[in-house]
């Protein structure tokens, strides 16, 4: 089980890298680009999840990896004149909103 996700991973990276322009023109992002791509491929796996859960355990670190890079990617693209502008709405996420949904979520 754990190839046919590795081997959805490096499809989905293939297909990201190949029509990167495309998306950007659609406005999708690349976290957006894998958040979709992840639901998709959890949606189409057998509904197993204690025996997927427990086989795909090693995969973890991959996954992280993944999500880590394209994030840092993200928000290194960000424009800094924007956020100095309105600094308003990320404040408001970073210092309320996080803390509220660590707390609410632990």
């Amino acid at each position: 089980m754990e190839y046919v996700v590795l081997a959805a991973v490096g499809l989905a990276f293939l297909i990201y890298s190949l029509s990167m322009h495309q998306l950007e023109r659609a406005e999708i992002t690349g976290p957006m680009f894998f958040v979709i791509i992840g639901a998709l491929i959890g949606f189409m796996l057998p509904s197993k999840t204690a025996y997927l859960t427990r086989d795909l355990d090693h995969l973890l670190p991959l996954i992280e990896l993944t999500l880590s890079i394209f994030l840092f990617t993200d928000a290194a693209k960000t424009k800094l004149m924007v956020l100095k502008h309105s600094f308003q709405y990320p404040s408001l996420l970073l210092f309320i909103a996080l803390p509220l949904t660590l707390f609410i979520t632990y």
